[in-house]
């Protein structure tokens, strides 16, 4: 959460940026479909957006003048193995 933006994450698989309206009113901006998976996992820090979700992906944004690019969106392996 920053002054201007609230990020939220969902078991509905999505990411919502959130931007203030009013001194206690947030509205909607942006909604973020890419996870297949719940997201557990954000951080808002500047202009960047990273989103961290069950389905093992990272999301990595950019959030400039509300408006919201990809940079980068990757599906991270796990490379160990049960024993």
């Amino acid at each position: 959460m920053t002054d201007e933006y609230i990020v939220t994450g969902s078991y509905d698989c999505t990411a919502k940026i959130w931007t203030k309206n009013a001194l206690t009113q947030w509205n909607l901006l942006h909604v973020i479909n890419l996870h297949n998976d719940s997201v557990w996992d954000l951080k808002l820090k500047g202009e960047t957006l990273v989103t961290g979700g069950l389905d093992g992906a990272i999301g990595i944004f950019s959030l400039v003048n509300q408006a919201l690019t990809t940079r980068f969106f990757f599906k991270v392996q796990s490379h160990l193995s049960k024993s």
